[in-house]
């Protein structure tokens, strides 16, 4: 689950090893997004993976946690609520993304095309999706 705040972003995931276990992953681009929400939480730099910190907390916890930030949202707008020019950069970008999404969902359906074959990373539409059997129709 990819969960945006004012101030950070967190991709919250079950432990591959025990998906219905107590605990849960946390992982986030940048240290300070998960010790703002969890400063108990032991994060670890990964350089290897693709979030660069993690720390695993317990799924009570970040029940807890989402549950406050929810019941204390005050904001009606999410992009003005941020002040970090960066991060509000960032965040317009994803909104971009989806708001091309929800055209493309929106838009009559292209013809699937089953016999066109299709190469790893070969893409139609906007490079938005990979290895679609989806084809623009002219």
């Amino acid at each position: 689950m990819w969960i945006f705040t004012s101030t950070s972003f967190l991709s919250i995931v079950a432990d591959k090893d025990q998906p219905s276990g107590p605990r849960l992953l946390v992982r986030a681009r940048d240290e300070d997004a998960i010790e703002e929400l969890f400063p108990k939480a032991k994060v670890r730099k990964t350089p290897d993976g693709d979030y660069l910190y993690r720390a695993w907390v317990q799924r009570n916890e970040v029940s807890r946690v989402v549950q406050n930030y929810i019941n204390s949202l005050m904001y009606n707008n999410f992009k003005n609520s941020i002040e970090n020019d960066d991060y509000h950069h960032a965040c317009s970008s994803v909104w971009g993304v989806m708001n091309r999404y929800q055209d493309m969902m929106d838009a009559p359906p292209a013809p699937f095309a089953s016999d066109v074959p299709l190469h790893e990373n070969e893409h139609y539409d906007d490079g938005l999706f990979r290895n679609q059997h989806r084809i623009q129709t002219p």
